[in-house]
């Protein structure tokens, strides 16, 4: 008999094994395809402080689903070839994300992101959708929409509650709105801004750069109706107060943090961090401010577009209006932006950017 190598014999084998597996029956067109049972993962990370998401892209404009303990933001589907954003929810300490709104661009090359999603206290969500063509160095949309449809309900009750841009004859164009939030049960308070060219040198390629302009409000109660608010020309971030009828916002290159009611209309400063550095985001509950300050932050005055503040985050002050204590929070190397506190004051959900990338990180505050 002869003599059989080992290797000749797994090559039989191997062999044998795909012929039979040729003449395995397999699934016929009609036979019923289940789906794998999907449930929900638990946070990847515990305690006090820690990060939430591990997106490859982008997770940004973070806020909290009043009565819950998720939040509402934007994030980079793993699953487009684009850089689209869509808007979603997560447990604010990390584990199944839900996709609220994802909305393409109508050409096959545009870019379309759903940004600063908010949902208000009667589950309607808001949000601002905007196309735009893939160059990075000079893209603005144009145009701009805010939506408004119900957290349980698919993307078709949607309705478009305004369209940018919005021009004032002789006075400016605002672009798109950030910093949405809901100031009562049917106002919108945003920053208006406007997307700008500028250049860093006289021979240096012009490069597009938002700036805010100021404080919007966006009665949805019939007819959506936009109001300027007088004196916040230059906002940088608004954030809805604790009356249903005030707000605080930051101003473009400024370090204080300003206090304004609708009802009276007055105009007073929160907090002053003088020469700690230009404030912007700012968050309160009860006697609690969350603002960033300083960081990574760069202010000019563009002889042409005017004035503009290119931020890349900064770190987290948490201030006891009460006292005045100021406390900066655990950063890890890590710079944050657009941070969201919880009603109570206790829990707070913030952009963490390292290297150019965005995730989102998780405090419980004492």
């Amino acid at each position: 008999m002869p003599v059989v190598s080992c290797r000749v014999r797994a090559a039989l084998a191997s062999a044998l094994a795909l012929i039979a597996a040729l003449h395995t029956p397999a699934c016929s067109h009609d036979d019923l395809v289940v789906p794998a049972i999907i449930t929900d993962k638990p946070p990847r990370g515990t305690g006090t402080f820690h990060r939430v998401t591990f997106n490859a892209g982008n997770d940004l404009f973070p806020s909290w689903i009043a009565g819950s303990g998720e939040i509402a933001y934007s994030f980079a589907p793993s699953d487009r070839l684009s850089n689209d954003q869509c808007a979603g929810t997560i447990p604010a300490e990390g584990g199944t994300r839900r996709t609220l709104a994802c909305r393409a661009g109508a050409a096959s090359d545009s870019i379309a992101s759903s940004n600063w999603p908010v949902v208000g206290s009667d589950a309607r969500f808001v949000y601002v959708w905007e196309p735009l063509k893939p160059y990075p160095a000079t893209a603005r949309p144009d145009s701009a929409l805010i939506y408004v449809q119900p957290l349980v309900a698919d993307a078709a009750a949607a309705r478009i509650v305004f369209r940018f841009p919005y021009v004032i004859p002789g006075v400016d164009v605002y672009t798109s709105a950030t910093h949405l939030g809901w100031l009562n049960r049917d106002t919108v308070v945003a920053v208006a801004v406007a997307d700008v060219s500028i250049r860093d040198c006289a021979g240096c390629a012009f490069r597009t750069v938002r700036a805010g302009r100021a404080v919007i409000l966006l009665d949805l109660n019939s007819t959506s109706v936009l109001t300027i608010v007088a004196g916040t020309a230059g906002a940088s971030a608004v954030t809805p107060g604790q009356t249903g009828h005030d707000f605080y916002y930051t101003v473009i290159g400024d370090s204080r943090v300003y206090h304004r009611t609708v009802l009276p209309d007055s105009t007073s400063v929160t907090r002053d961090f003088g020469t700690t550095g230009i404030a912007r985001d700012p968050q309160l509950a009860g006697n609690r401010l969350i603002t960033v300050v300083g960081g990574k932050i760069a202010y000019r005055v563009d002889p042409v577009a005017g004035a503009v503040q290119e931020d890349s985050g900064g770190p987290l002050h948490l201030v006891d209006l009460a006292t005045g204590t100021d406390a900066v929070l655990p950063d890890s190397g890590v710079s944050y932006r657009h941070p969201a506190l919880t009603a109570a004051g206790d829990r707070l959900v913030a952009e963490g950017w390292v290297a150019g990338s965005a995730d989102l990180w998780f405090f419980r505050l004492p």
